[in-house]
């Protein structure tokens, strides 16, 4: 009860986020066979289907509600390594709000050419914890191998070499996105 007061009150900022999207239209969910024993699902479902399907979603993957306003600015990646399929992506983030919040910074990634171009995918996320009106260095893994394929040959994921357009957002879509390209 004392937490869910906090929330209510706005002594605690409420720093949830979806776990998954909710469709706006039963027509973007995959479909439904009450007698099934059995469901095979393709890559196309949740985000991804209401993507395809050119849809929005009702809420999007990761959204959440905050008291705060936070502004995510330009992003820089460091400790790139092509081999394993990583790097780090540093955002600053500042809470323009009145009263201390806890962010959670999503970055997607999306290749722009071959077989998936424009097929958004979750690259990381991390959260952070930043006063009223301050700005704070957010430190985020990406794992670039969500926008590979499964080599059957090699055993492995591989990743396509080109240019993947980067998100650091507060969800998937965020119109208020800070973007860039990195080459790999």
């Amino acid at each position: 009860g004392h937490a869910l007061a906090d929330i209510i009150t706005g002594k605690v900022d409420p720093s949830g986020r979806l776990p998954y999207a909710i469709a706006r239209s039963e027509h973007d969910l995959p479909p439904f066979d009450r007698e099934a024993t059995s469901v095979r699902y393709t890559r196309w479902y949740g985000q991804r289907l209401i993507q395809h399907r050119g849809s929005q979603a009702l809420f999007p993957l990761g959204y959440g509600l905050s008291y705060q306003s936070y502004g995510i600015g330009e992003p820089a990646i460091a400790d790139s390594d092509r081999e394993r399929q990583t790097a780090t992506l540093h955002v600053p983030v500042t809470n323009e709000g009145g009263h201390a919040g806890r962010h959670v910074v999503q970055v997607y990634g999306s290749l722009q050419e071959g077989e998936r171009a424009g097929e958004r995918e979750l690259l990381g996320f991390a959260s952070a914890s930043i006063p009223a009106r301050q700005t704070v260095d957010v430190a985020i893994s990406l794992d670039f191998s969500a926008l590979g394929r499964w080599n059957a040959q090699e055993r492995k994921v591989a990743l396509e070499t080109g240019k993947i357009h980067i998100e650091a957002s507060s969800f998937w879509g965020d119109p208020d996105a800070s973007t860039m390209e990195v080459e790999l």
